[in-house]
């Protein structure tokens, strides 16, 4: 059974998670709901316990709200420094698992560096995250997460009801189940008025279509002549918004602000780079053109003497 893990610390995002809870019931019907308050029997290890959970889900949602990172214990000590502190224990057994990591960041908060994290949590900032607004863009931002674990979990986004699952069979029941793990539902559900067939609105249809998996020939490091490597690129779109990812070698990191305009694309990355003693921040900046099967690359860093361009090839696998 495919489901998703709702990961998130109650003093921090509670409200947030609620509503977000209630919106991926209504996507997806058919949900067993899983609360540790009241599913972990008496005597139980916390932790086998997210283990077993962890297993049937392959989607993990970590809810990140402005205090997430600093939330500190009566003795005024960073909870996220304590081994045995639950958001930790849930955070680190997913990124130890094959699974779909997404950040979600709330209430303006933003994604915590590498450095600030303790070491089996360093690895959260190389997933792409997803930033819910609040205000008149909650929405929308919302229905775009909404689809990405629609695809990662290989179902539709548009509610089905019992009435239509009698109609099409137990087969399609089964598939579109969903295991969803949440401590607590924080908000009422919301009331939906939408019916069986209602579905929400597509978006328009680029010229090109950058979605999918590409790869490029081995490259040579601008900063090393020695050092040789491979990009490989995974997309999604929504509309003209891009979002995926980049692997070099076995660094995995998040795009931001993709954009495909025309046959235009662009998006950057984040990354650390050490110097002397210091660890600096740098985004790496990517704009290409798509032709068909391939995408004419040229990518550049923020570093402080300007980054070395570098363009190549990628083709589509």
């Amino acid at each position: 059974m495919s489901g998703v893990f709702i990961s998130y610390r109650r003093h921090d995002s509670e409200g947030y998670a609620g509503r977000i809870f209630d919106r991926l019931r209504a996507s997806f019907d058919d949900a067993l709901v899983f609360r540790d308050v009241d599913g972990i029997p008496d005597g139980a290890r916390f932790r086998d316990e997210i283990e077993k959970h962890l297993e049937t889900c392959n989607v993990v949602l970590v809810i990140i709200g402005p205090s997430w990172l600093d939330d500190r214990d009566a003795a005024g000590r960073r909870r996220l420094d304590d081994p045995e502190d639950w958001v930790r224990i849930e955070v680190s057994t997913a990124l130890s698992h094959d699974v779909c990591v997404i950040p979600v960041t709330v209430g303006g908060a933003s994604l915590p560096a590498a450095r600030d994290l303790p070491d089996n949590l360093k690895s959260l900032v190389q997933f792409q995250r997803r930033d819910l607004r609040d205000g008149d863009t909650w929405n929308s931002d919302l229905e775009l997460l909404i689809r990405r674990v629609a695809n990662e979990l290989g179902v539709h986004t548009s509610k089905v009801r019992p009435t239509v699952f009698a109609a099409v069979g137990v087969g399609v029941l089964i598939a579109l189940g969903g295991l969803y793990f949440v401590r607590s539902r924080g908000e009422a559900p919301s009331t939906s008025t939408s019916t069986a067939t209602t579905s929400p609105p597509s978006a328009p249809t680029p010229a090109v279509t950058a979605a999918g998996k590409w790869i490029t020939p081995v490259l040579t490091n601008p900063y090393a002549d020695n050092e040789k490597f491979t990009l490989r690129f995974d997309f999604e779109m929504f509309g003209d918004k891009l979002t995926g990812s980049v692997t070099e070698g076995d660094d995995r990191s998040g795009i931001f602000e993709g954009k495909v305009k025309g046959d235009v694309i662009s998006f950057y990355t984040q990354g650390e780079v050490q110097l002397g003693d210091e660890t600096k921040p740098y985004k790496t900046f990517y704009d290409g053109r798509v032709t068909g099967d391939r995408i004419e690359f040229r990518r550049q860093d923020d570093l402080s003497n300007g980054g070395v361009p570098l363009k190549f090839v990628a083709t589509r696998r």
